[in-house]
């Protein structure tokens, strides 16, 4: 069962659920996926509204070095993949919903869906840059901003603290089946 509360006992003897205390760099975590979702979503619609660059001020040459041709595909990945995944980066970090079908998904089900996902999304930011420097053969003074942000995110959520404040809670054995050996 995936459980991010403690539960807490009231005189009248209800139970009810207080969210885990999460550690310090999970909110710096946080903050930095805020920046990511406020630079990649509007970046991202301007390159999808205008793909040659019109409205950013992006010269075509620019982009007709690359394999796209326009600014429609990295427009697309950037307001999607960037903006939007750290927009649910955020909510999974910060609600932590215990939703099923993602756990499932997850290569490691001994963390929470909602680790995997953020860094992961860290990787992409250093993946996003990586081949922007490499089919753009342009240096831009937010690559290493953003390369930055992405090591951050992975290098933050990777701490001991972090890692087990998203550890999958195991139910503990029934004690009836275990003395019955």
């Amino acid at each position: 069962m995936l459980n991010s509360s403690k539960a807490l006992s009231h005189p009248s003897g209800q139970t009810t659920s207080r969210p885990a205390a999460r550690p310090w760099p999970l909110w710096i975590v946080v903050a930095l996926f805020v920046f990511l979702a406020l630079m990649a979503l509007p970046v991202g619609w301007m390159m999808l509204r205008s793909p040659h660059g019109a409205i950013l001020g992006m010269p075509v040459a620019w982009i007709e070095r690359t394999p796209f041709g326009s600014w429609l595909i990295p427009g697309l990945f950037l307001f999607s993949l960037i903006g939007l995944g750290s927009v649910c980066a955020i909510y999974g970090l910060l609600l932590r919903p215990t939703w099923a079908w993602p756990q499932r998904l997850n290569p490691l089900p001994a963390l929470r869906w909602t680790w995997t996902f953020a860094t992961g999304m860290g990787l992409a930011c250093m993946v996003w840059i990586t081949v922007q420097v490499i089919s753009l053969r342009m240096y831009f003074w937010m690559q290493p901003l953003i390369f930055g942000i992405g090591l951050a995110i992975v290098v933050l959520m990777a701490l001991p603290d972090v890692r087990k404040s998203f550890a999958v809670e195991r139910p503990a054995l029934d004690e009836t089946r275990v003395s019955r050996v």
